[in-house]
């Protein structure tokens, strides 16, 4: 029978959680599925606004070899994977006999500009649609008529609509963890390597724990949509376009599913020390499913886990729920402290609901590990004015905390991107192909410098209120160069990294220190950075 290989340019984690699933409901199905991991970063901006890393001639005939015998390709990938899964198409469209699908968010929400590449993309979701279209190429009979399957033939689009999401997330097989026909892409050898427990142990993310230890940590999604509205985000977009299907975008499993799969996992792994249940929004399903998922967990699992949450959605009585089946770290986020960008935002919490889920959240300090609260820098329409309520709101946190804080990005078909594109402030490409970076560059001023000074988790509050005060930081918003804040990150992320590599040392944990320094020698080699030509 032939293979269908899935290919997925992903974060470092490897998660790929979409891909994953396909495999399995696939071979499920009883076909034979290949795994081709790509891990890394968005890839370094080049001199004309180009990002990514390209791979090189060595790498693309490995892709060539492993789907050689393939009927199907599959490329499953976000907006910024973009450039990457264009040169892979390439290449294997020129070399191999397969036909080439491709599949994922940016995918989903651009068909018709996507199509500009190949012949055969998803819109809406993959396992049942997939299914079929390997089914029909077995059979060589026509793919032109499968629901959600776009094609073009003859020149002209041929629109099968949407495939509906799939109601009952319980019917579908685990993700497909099973490390079986899975690759990976090793940039730092050069080389697209057989997976087996060993790298996948290797890529598991060691998740901080009490006494400076860390846990090797199973990630995993127990949901699927989101119930949020928020502008930077395309949920919104997926919403609108999965309404007609008369199905509910947001979806959970049953406590009784995550736990089967969780069981399945330590047992073939015993090395997972940890779950990390990677849900956007973890605490919007109902009490009593946290109810029946307590009680089951700390019976059958029994491993720390850690989660994330929102303002609207966190409560006292879910928190103690999941604390006593062994919850350890929880993150929030929280984006803004401004009301202004809030409304731009879409997000319903005010600062007092931000406060009280803060301080509800402290209140189990130490019990819980110190908390991570995430934030959205360098948004064009955001003042000084309003970067400085973001600080103030954050200075009322109680210590300790974390900071993860992160550029605004434009992805299409979000409400931002749209007022941006409006705005001049972003550009479409040819034929409105997306490519990255969507961002607005990065301008180093003193609200960002207090930002940079609050994700020091105990920098003096003392030190931080004088900065703070109205007078001083008008004076130096006038006043201090750019050079000033360039300076002072560096010193700062130099501090970071001692302290960090202190701690590893305290440890015995040199394989990370190895790691870290092999990671910067691979990116400071001009070999390894993207290509501008």
């Amino acid at each position: 029978m032939p293979t269908v290989t899935l290919i997925t340019p992903c974060p470092p984690d490897i998660s790929a959680f979409g891909t994953r699933s396909i495999s399995s409901f696939l071979r499920s199905k009883g076909h034979q599925t290949n795994i081709i991991f790509f891990p890394g970063v968005i890839g370094l901006q080049g001199g004309e606004g180009t990002s990514g890393q390209y791979y090189n001639d060595t790498i693309l005939t490995q892709v060539k070899e492993i789907c050689s015998d393939s009927s199907l390709v599959v490329i499953s990938f976000m907006t910024s994977y973009l450039e990457r899964a264009i040169q892979l198409t390439t290449t294997i469209r020129k070399d191999t006999s397969a036909r080439v699908l491709w599949g994922g968010m940016h995918t989903m929400l651009k068909p018709e500009t996507v199509l500009d590449y190949h012949d055969l993309i998803l819109v809406g979701e993959g396992e049942e649609a997939i299914l079929e279209l390997v089914e029909q190429i077995t059979a060589e009979k026509s793919v032109d008529n499968i629901q959600g399957i776009w094609t073009r033939k003859n020149g002209h689009i041929i629109d099968n609509g949407i495939r509906p999401p799939i109601q009952d997330l319980d019917q579908l097989p685990f993700y497909d963890f099973s490390s079986q026909h899975h690759y990976l892409h090793e940039p730092e050898f050069n080389r697209i390597s057989i997976m087996n427990e060993e790298s996948f142990k290797n890529y598991l993310t060691p998740m901080p724990f009490f006494n400076n230890t860390l846990k090797l940590t199973y990630r995993t999604i127990t949901d699927r949509g989101c119930p949020h509205v928020c502008t930077y985000c395309n949920a919104p977009a997926l919403k609108r376009l999965f309404e007609p299907c008369n199905v509910p975008y947001f979806r959970h499993r049953s406590p009784a599913h995550v736990i089967k799969e969780l069981s399945y996992i330590i047992k073939k792994y015993p090395f997972v020390e940890a779950i990390q249940f990677f849900d956007d929004t973890f605490f919007s399903r109902p009490a009593r499913w946290f109810e029946e998922f307590a009680i089951e967990y700390k019976k059958q699992i029994d491993l720390p886990f850690y989660c994330q949450t929102s303002p609207t959605t966190v409560n006292r009585k879910k928190l103690e729920l999941l604390m006593d089946a062994g919850l350890v770290f929880i993150e929030m986020g929280i984006q803004t402290g401004s009301d202004k960008i809030r409304k731009l935002y879409r997000r319903k919490e005010t600062n007092q609901m931000i406060l009280d889920g803060v301080r509800l959240i402290h209140s189990y300090f130490p019990r819980l590990m110190m908390p991570v609260y995430h934030f959205i820098i360098d948004n064009p329409w955001e003042t000084e004015e309003d970067q400085m309520d973001t600080v103030r709101l954050i200075a009322d946190f109680p210590k300790p905390f974390g900071l993860a804080v992160a550029s605004l990005i434009f992805f299409p078909d979000t409400g931002l991107f749209e007022r941006a594109r409006d705005e001049g402030l972003v550009f479409l490409e040819k034929d409105e192909a997306f490519h990255p970076p969507f961002y607005i560059p990065h301008q180093k001023n003193y609200p960002g410098f207090l930002l940079y000074l609050l994700t020091f988790p105990y920098f003096p509050k003392s030190i931080l209120k004088v900065l703070m005060h109205h007078n001083v930081a008008a004076f130096f918003s006038r006043h201090t160069p750019q050079t000033f804040y360039q300076a002072a990150h560096s010193i700062g992320e130099f501090v970071r990294s001692a302290i960090k590599g202190f701690h590893l040392i305290l440890r015995g944990d040199f394989k990370r220190i190895i790691r870290y320094f092999k990671r910067r020698v691979f990116t400071s080699n001009p070999a390894n950075r993207a290509s501008t030509d």
